[in-house]
């Protein structure tokens, strides 16, 4: 049974169109406040700087590439501190920030390849400090979990050992028994 509602087309959320700087209420699809000239929220010109899109689209905005390394370091990141379930709620909640810090510190490294330090007039980017910011986060992290690798915790094999000859013996009195 088919719900007719389910195969109208999505209308896109309302943007507010509300100036913050002077209240202004602003036609819907503008950049700037018609009254101040102030950039609105949610405005179109923020899509070209890529750490607004990040936070506005989240990890869904990263190139697939990099979506991958992600995962795989945090992974690895978990694999280093003994395992998954080595480790509390709290401790995988902050190897997951610091896998997506990990990331964008990738992207700006690849953006700096890319473009350089400075502008064509000479000036350091924006996004050098930015890129810093991220940096002094991803290491302050690093610090909470720790910088040395942790063994998981496995019985030793004598115990193993010990164990499997005892479960050998109970079953065989087992059978003896019956």
């Amino acid at each position: 049974m088919n719900d007719e509602s389910n195969l109208e087309p999505h209308s896109p959320p309302a943007v507010d169109t509300t100036c913050k700087r002077c209240g202004t209420v602003n036609e819907p699809d503008t950049n700037r406040c018609r009254n101040c000239n102030a950039f609105l929220p949610m405005h179109r010109s923020n899509e070209s700087h890529a750490i607004h899109t990040l936070q506005r689209r989240g990890v869904g905005a990263l190139p697939p590439e990099f979506q991958v390394m992600k995962c795989e370091r945090q992974e690895q990141m978990l694999i280093d501190l003994g395992g998954r379930d080595q480790l509390s709620a709290l401790e995988v909640g902050l190897v997951e920030r610091a896998a997506y810090l990990a990331t964008m510190l990738d992207l700006y490294e690849a953006d700096f390849q890319a473009r350089g330090f400075y502008t064509p007039r000479g000036r350091q980017r924006n996004s050098v400090e930015a890129y810093l910011k991220i940096l002094d986060r991803y290491e302050k992290l690093a610090k909470r979990l720790g910088l040395q690798r942790r063994t998981k915790d496995v019985n030793p094999i004598d115990d193993y050992l010990k164990r499997r000859q005892k479960e050998r013996d109970e079953a065989q009195s087992e059978k003896c028994d019956v």
